[in-house]
């Protein structure tokens, strides 16, 4: 309660800093949306900066998808996007600085050396005026006792002078290092709380060193959990350690992403499912657990599942064409938008995702190519005389409306002095091409007279073959 006490009474800043160097992962969305919530529950900054000073390797297209992808989850900074490349000169200019002042100094390392926590000794007779390139410049730490911080998450956190050796701030070729520039930005931006992975938890020492050195105060720090694999181990490809582009495509909801990512090291008594202004009102770092959490992919659908049964038929529509498969309502173009909407009623409460919805349609709209007869290998020896007395019963309708095909196949079932599911099986592998599907009536009415007749014929054709 006192850690989030003193984060009200002051003007929270935060930044997501990811590098354009590949498209937006689960972890870092997690990230993202920490620092977002945690910004929006202290009605403050959140900002976003493109750590891109690592010219081979970033790209603009990833950071086109990187920006794709926070503007997909609703998660838009307060400011400009800002890019850790424009200010270069100034990075730079801090560097001569510290050399000017005794604070850093010009160390030997070998042209394939790249360890910044070890200092090679320079040879003999070896100048940096006379060997530039195999000179770095490294931070002279303070000869302090230890370096320690009070994580917002994992309480207090110490690192023994020697676990802090002098680091370097600028390679060979001149260019200023992460944990240099970090710091730098951070400082430019006003930062206030920096969350992120506890990945990062080895660069916060030599950041707070470089802090002190500058005269500056440091900001606070949480450091969230990691998210690993059901087996325990660090994620890959095939746990579902994605970019975020491919679960819009797969039909994720950003919302359920949203709901699952936070709840994957957060959590409110019980509670799963959220609203967004719940997030922003219950989020509190000290919330998040200190372990790291496990991707479940199997939860993340069932979330999904959650929000696309409670949305409306149009806007799953409009997600749909959006996110999964744009022109596919112009694919079904006899439908028109109210016959659409209640095909796509009765199917969002038995997908778990946009991908599972649009292709049920599609192969609805499109018919079966083939009939299966689940657990039986082929249909009942009484199937074409039902099918051939139903195609009549429908056929003989002047109203095709629901309750009308209702009360006309209760009727029949009566008459035959059969269960309702014995005539529902055949017209459902008719229809559909197979014994599941959602409720008959109101598919066979949104289906239509002249489409129902028409598959039904073809069935029977199929029965007599």
């Amino acid at each position: 309660m006192m850690k989030e006490q003193q984060v009200k009474s002051s003007c929270v800043r935060v930044r997501f800093a990811p590098s354009p160097t590949g498209h937006l992962h689960i972890g870092s969305l997690r990230s993202a949306i920490f620092n977002w919530l945690f910004a929006r529950h202290h009605d403050s900054s959140f900002l976003v900066r493109i750590e891109d000073t690592d010219k081979e390797r970033s790209l603009q297209k990833y950071t086109d998808s990187i920006v794709s992808s926070l503007d997909w989850m609703g998660l838009q900074a307060d400011q400009p996007l800002i890019f850790q490349s424009d200010r270069e000169s100034e990075h730079r200019a801090v560097v001569q600085e510290l050399l000017a002042s005794g604070d850093a100094y010009y160390a030997y390392a070998p042209i394939d050396f790249d360890d910044e926590d070890k200092a090679p000794t320079a040879p003999d007779g070896s100048t940096h005026e006379s060997d530039p390139e195999n000179w770095v410049i490294r931070l002279k730490v303070p000869n302090v006792d230890y370096f320690t911080f009070d994580d917002l998450i994992l309480g207090k956190i110490t690192f023994e002078k020697e676990q802090v050796p002098d680091f370097v701030i600028a390679r060979s070729d001149g260019t200023p290092t992460y944990n240099f520039v970090v710091v730098l930005d951070d400082l430019a931006m006003n930062i206030t709380h920096v969350i992120r992975g506890q990945d990062h938890i080895s660069n916060t020492p030599k950041q707070i060193a470089l802090y002190q050195v500058l005269g500056k105060s440091a900001p606070h720090f949480a450091h969230i959990p990691l998210i690993m694999s059901e087996s325990g181990s660090k994620m890959s490809k095939r746990d579902s350690a994605v970019s975020v582009i491919e679960y819009k495509k797969q039909g994720i909801l950003a919302p359920a992403l949203c709901n699952y990512l936070v709840r994957l090291g957060w959590s409110h008594k019980d509670q799963e499912i959220f609203t967004t202004d719940q997030m922003i009102q219950l989020f509190d770092i000290g919330d998040v657990g200190k372990t790291n959490a496990v991707f479940d992919y199997k939860k993340l659908l069932w979330v999904n599942s959650t929000y696309i049964k409670a949305a409306t038929a149009a806007e799953l529509i409009e997600l749909v064409e959006r996110d999964v498969a744009p022109g596919w309502q112009e694919s079904l173009k006899d439908w028109n938008d109210d016959n659409l909407e209640s095909i796509v009623a009765l199917y969002q409460g038995r997908v778990n995702t946009l991908l599972e919805l649009k292709k049920s349609i599609s192969d609805l709209y499109q018919g079966p190519d083939a009939y299966h007869f689940g657990d039986a290998s082929e249909a009942d020896s009484s199937w074409l005389e039902r099918v051939t007395d139903l195609e009549s019963v429908l056929n003989g309708l002047a109203t095709f409306s629901k309750e009308a095909i209702s009360e006309a196949l209760k009727a029949y079932a009566r008459q035959k002095g059969v269960k309702l599911g014995v005539i529902g099986q055949p017209l459902r592998v008719a229809l559909t091409g197979s014994t599941s599907s959602p409720g008959i009536f109101s598919m066979i009415a949104c289906l239509g007279q002249t489409v129902t007749l028409d598959r039904l014929h073809r069935f029977m054709k199929y029965l007599r073959s």
